[in-house]
Formats: C-alpha cells, sequence, structure tokens
C-alpha cells in the first residue's frame, strides 16, 4: 500500500429520479438482515462489490461466525435479503 486516497460521490451518482442507484434492501422491526459482504477491489480502479456465502450451510457457518465476534447482538433468526442491486453483484437467493 503505497497511495492512499479518498473517492467522494456526488449525490447524482448515488440517488436519481427519486431512486437509489446502488441498490435497496429492507428490514422488518426485530429483523438482523444479511445484505451480503462488501469488497472494494482497486485493481483497475476502484470497484465495490458485494459477494455472499455459496448455500444453506456455508451461511450458517458465517453466521455462527458473526455471532461468536459479536456476542452483544442477537443472530437467531438472521434473514439472507442480498441488497438488490445491478451495480455491486449479482442476483442469488439462498435455497432452504
Amino acid at each position: 500500500m503505497s497511495k492512499v486516497g479518498f473517492l467522494t460521490a456526488q449525490r447524482e451518482k448515488l440517488y436519481s429520479g427519486g431512486k437509489p442507484v446502488g441498490g435497496l434492501f429492507t428490514v422488518k422491526p426485530g429483523e438482523a438482515v444479511f445484505i451480503g459482504n462488501f469488497y472494494l477491489d482497486c485493481t483497475y480502479g476502484p470497484t465495490l462489490w458485494r459477494y455472499h456465502s455459496d448455500g444453506k450451510e456455508a451461511f450458517d457457518a458465517q453466521v455462527k461466525e458473526y455471532a461468536k465476534r459479536f456476542p452483544f447482538i442477537e443472530l437467531n433468526n438472521v434473514q439472507f435479503r442480498l441488497l438488490k442491486t445491478k451495480e455491486f453483484g449479482n442476483d442469488y437467493e439462498l435455497v432452504p
């Protein structure tokens, strides 16, 4: 890491025509929702990407890891509801 910088996005890049450009997600009262893991790749220029566990078994293992790291958060019934986006990832549904 030899070059460190800052990126600034203007509102019109993130919110256009009354809708968020990057994506949407919903959370109901009392829910814990997994919207994805986010990664900033700078190989060819700054690119934000959303990724996720592949399959229910991998997701359950990830939630157990989070529960160990963050014991103060109730994670007994985490909903897998990825950020709906065309900018930062592909669609994916977790099969029960």
